[in-house]
């Protein structure tokens, strides 16, 4: 037998123990609001998970040899991981017209595992939003690799742009921090990784990329 659910327009005020009723629209719609902020719950729950520069890094420039940041879901994965967050802040002046790209390629080369170089990044793992807690992380974390795409050495493959990095000859410009909220519309499959990468010059600087861990 099927159940009609009904929700009552206007505003609901209820004390604590209770149970009021579903508040709609006057269309028909089902109300809702936030009660904390965005990606408090996976924080909390320690599904959530970020790497970072631990110092001013290089972005490689559309080059196998990469550098900057890189999050790998390994192929032993029993996670997708969730793009949440990526940040890009310069630390050297810019010396010419460039952007900054989310790129992507494959964990392995022909089926060996990628190795990730730590360096300047908080790997090797992800480490828990929830500051302090020993939630583990599925994903590696490195500042370089030889980069894969399909199964060979080559450049990372452009997923996503950033930003454009503009350039004034003789003129001082602010240098500011680039966001990027994905929200969860990048998904990153086991075998496969996402690194920051520069593109047509060169940039010095710390990203920082965050991402949800949730089951295949």
């Amino acid at each position: 037998m099927a159940q009609i659910i009904r929700t009552k327009p206007g505003p609901v005020t209820a004390q604590d123990g209770t149970y009021p009723e579903l508040r709609g629209g006057r269309t028909g719609e089902l109300m809702s609001a936030d009660a904390h902020g965005r990606y408090q719950e996976a924080s909390y729950r320690g599904s959530m998970f970020y790497a970072v520069n631990t110092a001013a890094q290089a972005l490689s420039v559309a080059s196998s040899t990469y550098t900057g940041l890189v999050v790998q879901n390994p192929v032993s994965s029993s996670k997708n991981l969730a793009i949440l967050e990526v940040i890009f802040i310069p630390t050297i002046a810019e010396t010419g017209v460039g952007a900054i790209i989310l790129g992507w390629g494959t964990a392995q080369t022909a089926g060996v595992p990628l190795a990730l170089t730590t360096g300047n990044s908080s790997g090797p793992k992800g480490l828990p939003t929830l500051v302090g807690s020993n939630f583990g992380s599925s994903a590696g974390v490195g500042a370089s690799c030889t980069w894969s795409v399909s199964g060979g050495s080559a450049a990372p493959t452009y997923l996503r742009p950033m930003v454009s990095m503009q350039y004034g000859t003789a003129v001082g410009l602010n240098m500011m921090a680039y966001k990027d909220e994905i929200a969860g519309a990048l998904i990153i499959a086991p075998g496969y990784q996402v690194g920051i990468q520069a593109i047509t010059t060169a940039i010095t600087g710390i990203g920082y990329i965050s991402w949800e861990e949730i089951g295949l």
